[in-house]
């Protein structure tokens, strides 16, 4: 965030004026239940603030010939704009280029893999350190401690909506019944603090599961109809069908158990399954 840092000692002091705040930068990532992506994103800075650091950071007119270029759709707020964009699955995301979903850490990134009754995904995303920012060698200690108390009012934050509840997420800012988690990311714009973003969840195939479920049963109907029969005709010809649906009994039970058991038991994703970007933009 170059505008956090181009803030000079003067325009630091007018945002400690402000009562609303003085800064807002908002990254929002939607997942819906079918796998798309909207990515949003919310800048915006008072304009007696922004006046003041235009010379030296990039202004929000250049940020938003950014995004557009990226294929945003751009919409003029009052002190800022927002910027959104749909993604028709992870994958696409991910492809796009996006930096804080292509970490160059080992072992960071997004990982995914498709299943029958539902797909997994884990984010294990990070905004490294930044080792100018927390020896702040160029900023004077007037400006270091005004910056400390933007922190009061300003507004940065990663925010990820999940369709269904999170298995696992180091976000400590946690609603929606764990569908919506937030981390705060002022520490590393304003003192290059490290900020790990980690979640784990499943999006189910109801469609799928339904149908398991459906013919299981049918199945197992059949096969208890196979061993009333045999019961029924055990003094002529109920043995074959005592024995068929016996033996359908058991298989269909195994496998049961079988499924039962994938389908509470998550995969475990490793370096195979991260996505990986093929195309730079």
């Amino acid at each position: 965030m170059k505008l956090i840092k181009a803030m000079s000692t003067m325009a630091l002091g007018a945002c400690l004026l402000l009562v609303s705040g003085c800064f807002t930068a908002e990254i929002g990532t939607t997942i819906r239940q079918d796998g798309a992506v909207h990515q949003h994103v919310e800048m915006g800075m008072d304009p007696s603030v922004a006046a003041l650091v235009r010379e030296k950071g990039k202004s929000f007119d250049e940020q938003r010939a950014d995004f557009s270029k990226r294929g945003f759709t751009i919409t003029n707020t009052e002190n800022g704009f927002t910027a959104d964009k749909e993604y028709p699955n992870i994958q696409s995301l991910v492809g796009s280029g996006i930096k804080l979903f292509n970490p160059t850490e080992d072992g960071k990134g997004v990982k995914y893999r498709k299943g029958f009754f539902y797909d997994t995904y884990s984010f294990d995303l990070i905004l490294p350190e930044d080792a100018n920012k927390k020896d702040n060698k160029n900023t004077d200690f007037e400006s270091k401690a005004m910056a400390k108390k933007i922190l009061e009012s300003a507004e940065s934050n990663y925010t990820l909506n999940l369709p269904e509840p999170t298995l696992r997420t180091n976000s400590t800012d946690v609603s929606n019944q764990n569908r919506t988690l937030r981390w705060n990311l002022l520490d590393n714009f304003i003192d290059g603090e490290e900020i790990q973003i980690q979640a784990d969840f499943l999006i189910h195939h109801d469609k799928n599961i339904k149908l398991v479920q459906y013919l299981g049963a049918i199945l197992f109907i059949g096969a208890l109809g196979l061993v009333g029969i045999g019961i029924y005709r055990r003094h002529i010809d109920g043995k074959k069908f005592l024995l068929v649906g016996g033996i359908a009994c058991i298989v269909l039970t195994i496998t049961g158990a079988m499924l039962y058991h994938n389908y509470t038991h998550p995969p475990t994703l490793t370096e195979a399954d991260r996505i990986v970007l093929t195309d730079t933009k």
